[in-house]
């Protein structure tokens, strides 16, 4: 069985028909085992203990949920910068400077200053993702404090 990913706030999803769910014994709200072996997903139902332990847990709190809506409608609103930044993503010339960077920064790519100029590259492609990363910045510090 084929099943594709599908966008889930920030992350994606995988939706199980209820048909599967049913054959496997599972009830929608029950706590999933995922496993992976490096090439596959393997997913079982969580032991009893496991579901009891999650339930003692706090839900997430409605500041998450707020930012995790307001990050969904950036991205939204930015869907045809994303495409272009994928499409970046490809573009020969594009990797030729990227790999320069890489170089010049001596492969030291977790720095602030690599960081800097590596955003800089990326907008002098796609200027309009300069101002879709403000934006994912400002809600960023919107929720912190």
């Amino acid at each position: 069985m084929l099943k594709k990913l599908v966008k889930y706030g920030n992350s994606n999803a995988i939706i199980l028909d209820k048909a599967i769910l049913e054959l496997l014994e599972i009830a929608e709200g029950s706590l999933l085992k995922i496993k992976t072996d490096g090439k596959s997903l393997i997913i079982t139902l969580a032991a009893e203990s496991s579901a009891e332990t999650i339930n003692q847990l706090p839900a997430q709190d409605d500041n998450q949920i707020a930012q995790a809506k307001d990050v969904s409608a950036i991205v939204a609103k930015y869907a045809s910068v994303t495409e272009k930044l994928g499409e970046l993503s490809c573009s020969e010339e594009y990797k030729r400077k990227l790999e320069s960077l890489v170089e010049d920064y001596k492969n030291n790519t977790s720095s602030p200053e690599y960081a800097h100029a590596l955003a800089e590259l990326t907008y002098s492609y796609v200027p309009e993702a300069r101002r879709m990363d403000s934006e994912l910045l400002a809600t960023e510090l919107y929720y912190k404090s």
